[in-house]
Formats: structure tokens, sequence, C-alpha cells
């Protein structure tokens, strides 16, 4: 429920952009972010390229294979990862799905429309950047060193579960960095990881409070909204059920009087 509750900002996100109300759509339908905020952005640009399609999913789903590839050839050689990209893709379950290392738990992802697949796709890419940096098997231009902090700091924003992970990464990359490049160049690298405070300062642009990730609080007045939502789907799925069961052939409300549903319950009975 939660991904295609992250559609429907999508919509209103590319809807306020096309209206050129770009406060509003930069706000995401949220003063302080509650859950995946950064994948109501993600689809907002999916649907605006690919409009309501399946593309979205199969294009990530595409990317996670090369991204994978070049995660796994950055710690072993190519024939390793290409072995370990076979089994991801056509691999036997029993063996692949324990370690996630299967295509269709990733499309399940995807086709969900939650966040942890392409926040993982980036954090893992970000990561191998950072380590073949290390190594120098990358030239370090400006490009180079400043797209992994950008990738790791957006894995962040699509899901924030990752945020210990990243400061994890930051630290040791910038450590292990320091021999590697000149203090100007060690500083892009650092600069790209600035994007990690990226919904601290929406929250505080849009709501005048310094919350630094997701809001937790449940006195917050978008958490009360899905609490809210809940109990109403909730509430309507009981009343349908207990119409259907009752033979009164509508929802129980007002027009459906309790001599009514009982009456439907002896019709049944007989």
């Amino acid at each position: 429920m939660d991904g295609y509750r992250h559609v429907a900002f999508a919509r209103s996100v590319l809807w306020d952009a096309r209206r050129g109300d770009v406060k509003e759509a930069l706000r995401g339908s949220e003063d302080v972010y509650v859950y995946m905020p950064g994948m109501r952005y993600l689809e907002a640009t999916t649907l605006a390229i690919f409009g309501d399609s399946e593309f979205g999913p199969i294009l990530f789903a595409s990317l996670t294979v090369v991204g994978l590839f070049y995660f796994i050839a950055t710690f072993a050689n190519a024939a390793t990862a290409l072995v370990l990209c076979a089994a991801f893709l056509c691999g036997p379950k029993l063996l692949t799905q324990p370690f996630l290392l299967d295509l269709d738990i990733w499309l399940h992802v995807y086709f969900g429309h939650w966040a942890d697949g392409a926040a993982a796709l980036a954090f893992l890419t970000g990561s191998a950047i950072l380590v073949r940096l290390a190594d120098g098997r990358i030239v370090p231009t400006f490009g180079a060193l400043v797209v992994p902090g950008i990738l790791v700091s957006v894995a962040v924003f699509l899901r924030a579960n990752f945020g210990l992970a990243a400061g994890a990464v930051m630290v040791c990359s910038l450590w292990h960095l320091r021999p590697v490049l000149r203090p100007s160049r060690l500083a892009v690298v650092a600069a790209g990881f600035a994007f990690l405070g990226t919904a601290a300062l929406h929250n505080w642009l849009f709501s005048r409070r310094v919350v630094l990730g997701l809001a937790t609080n449940r006195s917050d007045a978008a958490r009360l909204a899905i609490v809210g939502h809940l109990k109403s789907w909730l509430s309507d799925l009981v009343t349908d059920e207990w119409a259907s069961a009752s033979g009164c052939g509508q929802p129980r409300s007002r027009s459906c009087s309790p001599s009514c549903c009982s009456s439907g319950f002896g019709l049944r009975r007989l």
C-alpha cells in the first residue's frame, strides 16, 4: 500500500510541476517526510518520461543487472561477476533467493513501487566507484569524484534505512582517499555527500522545524492522515464484508437498517 501511496504523491508532483507551481512540486505533498521521501520524485520522473506504463520498473530492473556486475567486478574478476549475474537472472531459486540474488525479488520490489531496489542500486554503484577511486582504477575527474557521494545520498533519500551504512561509507571512503587525492579533490568527494541532508533541508523549509530524518511523532499531521486513511479503508472493508455476508447487497450504512441485514441472514439460512 505504501508504494502506491507514493505513486499518488508522484502524480501530484507531476501535476504541480506542469502547472508551474514549483514550490508545491518540491514540497511533495508533505511538509515533513514520513516514509520513502525520494520515491515520489523518482516515480514522477518515470511518469513524465514513460507515462503510466511498466517501462520504468523494467528499466530499473535492467540497470540492476548492470550495477550488480559493476559492484561484483570491483571486488572479483569479470568471470566471477558474469557467473553471479547469470545466477541472478536464471539461477536456482533455492540457492539465490535467500541471498536476494534473484531477479524475481527485485522485479517484485520495482513493480510494487517500493524504493528499496533503486536505493540499493544507487548505494552499490556509488560504493563501487569509491573503491575504484581508492585503488586508482578510475581517473579522478570531477564527475568521478562528485557522483559517488550523490549516488549514496540518493540511496538515503529514497530509503532512509541506508543512512547508517551511508555514514560509514562516507567516513571510510574519505579516510582511505586522503593519501590518494589532493585536498581540493577530496573536498569535491565530500561535497557529493552534502546531499545527505536533502530530507532535513526539505523538512525545515516547509515546516520550519528541524527534523533530521523522517517524522516519527504520531502527532504529526501526515502520520495522522495515514492512520485516518487506513481506518477508513478498514471500516469500508468490514462494512462491505458484513453487507455481502448478510445478503443486503450494499455496504451497511444509514440506508441499510439492522432489520434489512437480519432479514438477509434469515433468507440466507433458508
